[in-house]
């Protein structure tokens, strides 16, 4: 009686997949469940469209660390997009993984290219010039962002919590986060306790008040702060701030979630915490967020006689 070889057997019982169809069942039971925004959402379709048309041909279970690397070099030259599609295909072969195509990922071994920031960081003296600036709205939205690490999006959407506890879903990334209400997020919520009726930690009543017809669709409530008015109004604060004076770039809104997650590293925390709160896929791309903050300049007068 002849048996099989080990060989012949092996390819009757690897599961085996093509690189596309994993992509069409990542988005379909993946990505369809993380309610991400909508510019969020073509950016991944972007992404998940180039990366088909380098590997959609490709068996999943064959495909290399090498591979990845040659064809991630052939999709873009610029480090931060390869940075991008690194986690990215991270997310693909942890889905891969987790279905029993592959028992290893092989894109946690892509290298991670140290990119050179052009936008300038936030020091803790230029977000405090800034933050006395601001509008006591402002500054509660600054204060929610320095402490929670959130995105503007998420930031905005901050309902008042009932028992202590914020639970949501991260706009951006679908992460579902449950971050306790103590220390300097729940200062920043009693200091948006100022006698108007929201269900929204960060609000403002409207300059001008607009039949409900001719109300920007995206606001639900009539104090909601949308995202493109914060990010304008934090700019012009900012420059009248005058602390960024002279810089070609600096510091916007988002910025402030970055000064968060310094400063909690400097304090200690330990950084699987801080990267999920940021919504980072590993500790090592946290780490490479945070490689460029250097310590903070503390600025005087000079003497005088």
């Amino acid at each position: 009686m002849l048996l099989p070889s080990n060989d012949l057997v092996s390819r009757v019982v690897a599961p085996s997949l093509l690189f596309g169809k994993l992509i069409t069942l990542y988005k379909e039971n993946e990505l369809a469940h993380r309610n991400l925004a909508e510019k969020t959402q073509t950016i991944y379709n972007h992404a998940l469209r180039r990366l088909d048309e380098q590997f959609g041909q490709r068996d999943v279970t064959e495909l290399t660390v090498r591979d990845l690397a040659s064809g991630v070099d052939e999709l873009t030259s610029g480090g931060r997009m390869r940075n991008q599609y690194r986690s990215l295909l991270i997310e693909l072969f942890q889905y891969a993984r987790a279905e029993g195509w592959r028992e290893d990922n092989p894109a946690d071994a892509l290298r991670i290219v140290k990119t050179t920031r052009q936008r300038a960081r936030f020091t803790w003296e230029g977000f405090i010039a800034v933050y006395r600036a601001a509008p006591p709205w402002l500054r509660v939205a600054m204060g929610v962002a320095l402490y929670s690490l959130q995105r503007e999006g998420d930031v905005l959407s901050f309902e008042y919590p009932r028992d202590g506890v914020w639970r949501f879903e991260q706009e951006k990334t679908g992460t579902p986060l449950e971050i306790t209400i103590e220390g300097g997020l729940a200062r920043a919520i009693e200091r948006s306790r100022d006698g108007v009726v929201s269900p929204l930690v960060v609000h403002r009543l409207p300059e001008k008040a607009r039949p409900r017809h001719m109300r920007a669709k995206k606001r639900t409530h009539h104090t909601q702060v949308l995202k493109d008015q914060l990010i304008r109004d934090f700019a012009k604060v900012r420059r009248s701030s005058g602390y960024y004076d002279g810089v070609a770039n600096p510091p916007t809104f988002h910025e402030i979630r970055s000064l968060g997650a310094h400063l909690m590293r400097e304090a200690g925390h330990d950084e699987t915490v801080i990267q999920v709160l940021l919504g980072h896929e590993d500790v090592e791309q946290t780490r490479v967020y945070l490689s460029d903050h250097k310590r903070s300049h503390v600025r005087v007068a000079a003497a005088s006689f």
